[in-house]
């Protein structure tokens, strides 16, 4: 109470104005700064722990859920990889039953005419066979039955697995069979290699060593006696027809003794066969002609079963059917490659649809993967094929002497090669000038000639047939490039300039 009334006294003396200003300028009032105190030691280590502790914390939150979807991601591929191998699975099943089907009756006409063939050849008993050669004389004892079978493919992929099915169907119906490739009758190998590669598929475990009286000892065994020998050779126009021909006549000479008879592919003409070989090897065979479903028919039949009647849960749309079909009809026309551009589709499907295990047949539209796998880009295989011509031809001049071409380097690889002197458009004239320049530089006489220009009319009319000439070379390299994909045709606004669509990168 005392300090109270102790200032409401001072508040109520009075003051004079000299006292005044000593009054304010000694009321000093108290104030302080505060500041924040320095982190000790321990509580710097508790908040960097906190810090750290709370990162754990959030990672083991987060860890699991990571951890899951990992576990998700791996499972969801096994199980799609398992639907592809599935379903691939049963369409290669359905691809080999539909062939199967497909080549029976041409199988069964071929196991036929084999047996009879076998009953006109075949030696009474084995004890004729190691009997003193020969056993009967004259020319129809020594003619070989022969298959020519036509198969109208223009690759022989197709042919090569038809044959191996037939070995097969032959094995498993009562026949010794072989199958020999272009590459066992060759003159590399030699005959040796044709019976070589024969004895070891009739005998797996014989030696290297062999030679036709060798196959003849084995055959009259009780357990390989009373079946033919078919010798099956996928593309006989592949062969080497010395060897071939060598192969026929020194087989044809013991064809009482060991019944080879033979099963040749043919894929361009029947008459094939004659121009391979000599008239005098072809009286040493007895021919017989077959002719294999052709591969539009055999394709149908693939589609309608994998495709439209399809077992396999495996559908495509619309787009991509026709774009198979016109791969099949356009490219090399195999089954094979049909095969090859139906499995890349399986992938792209199984492996863009995440949940495509739990419906196999979901296949869009979208043919880009495919274009791609299967064609590729072949405007810079051109384009690349173009620029390293010289390579490829093994031209050394092109080498040694800088700017001159070689006279084997092809027109449109002079033209492309001065192309890539030009931005994305190209001058005609200009180009056509810096092709004629290139043309004169390689070919010195002509350049001689061009310099020199003669006063005689037969001279004048000599010298502008040159010209011409450069310019029918000039006009159909340029069409070559257009109709590759590399230059674009002059526009109605610039006729004068092409423009180029192919750059190196």
């Amino acid at each position: 109470m005392a300090h109270s009334s102790t200032t409401r006294d001072f508040h109520s003396s009075p003051i004079s104005a000299s006292n005044a200003s000593d009054v304010s300028d000694n009321n000093l009032q108290h104030f302080f700064v505060l500041h924040k105190a320095p982190a000790r030691k321990c509580e710097r280590k508790s908040s960097s722990t906190y810090r750290r502790t709370k990162r754990k914390i959030d990672m083991l939150l987060s860890s699991p859920m990571k951890v899951a979807q990992e576990e998700n991601d791996a499972t969801y591929e096994q199980l799609r990889l398992e639907a592809f191998e599935n379903t691939w699975s049963k369409i290669n099943s359905t691809v080999k039953e539909v062939s199967r089907e497909i080549n029976l009756t041409l199988f069964e006409e071929i196991h036929q005419w084999v047996f009879e063939s076998f009953s006109t050849i075949r030696s009474t008993s084995p004890v004729h066979i190691m009997k003193p050669y020969p056993i009967a004389a004259g020319a129809t004892c020594k003619r070989i039955p022969a298959a020519l079978i036509f198969t109208k493919n223009i690759e022989f992929v197709d042919d090569m697995l038809m044959f191996q099915d037939l070995k097969g169907y032959m094995q498993s119906n009562g026949c010794h069979a072989a199958f020999l490739s272009a590459l066992d009758i060759s003159t590399k190998c030699g005959i040796g290699s044709c019976l070589r590669s024969l004895y070891k598929q009739l005998v797996p475990e014989a030696s290297d060593v062999v030679d036709v009286p060798l196959i003849a000892s084995w055959y009259c065994k009780d357990e390989n006696y009373d079946k033919p020998i078919a010798v099956i050779i996928e593309d006989m126009e592949r062969c080497d027809s010395a060897v071939l021909a060598d192969f026929i006549k020194m087989l044809s000479e013991w064809v009482m003794k060991i019944p080879i008879i033979f099963i040749l592919g043919v894929t361009t003409s029947f008459d094939a066969l004659r121009k391979l070989l000599p008239s005098s090897v072809m009286h040493n065979l007895q021919l017989c002609k077959f002719t294999l479903e052709s591969p539009i028919r055999r394709m149908d039949s693939l589609i309608e079963n994998i495709l439209v009647r399809s077992s396999s849960g495996f559908f495509i749309g619309h787009k991509v059917a026709l774009f198979l079909r016109n791969y099949f009809l356009r490219h090399d026309g195999t089954i094979t490659s049909f095969l090859k551009a139906l499995k890349l589709a399986c992938i792209k499907h199984f492996s863009g649809e995440p949940l495509s295990f739990l419906c196999p047949g979901m296949l869009h539209e979208d043919c880009e993967l495919l274009v791609q796998a299967l064609i590729g880009d072949p405007r810079s295989v051109i384009h690349d094929d173009l620029l390293k011509s010289d390579e490829y031809l093994q031209s050394t001049s092109c080498s040694k002497r800088e700017h001159v071409l070689s006279s084997s380097i092809h027109d449109t690889a002079i033209m492309y090669s001065l192309a890539q002197e030009y931005g994305d458009l190209i001058n005609l004239h200009d180009w056509y000038h810096s092709f004629k320049t290139k043309i004169l530089i390689s070919n010195p006489k002509a350049k001689r000639k061009a310099q020199h220009s003669p006063t005689s009319k037969k001279g004048k009319s000599k010298a502008l047939e040159n010209e011409v000439s450069i310019q029918a070379r000039f006009c159909k390299a340029v069409t070559e490039l257009q109709i590759t994909g590399l230059v674009r045709m002059p526009s109605k606004r610039r006729p004068d300039f092409l423009q180029r669509i192919v750059f190196d990168l």
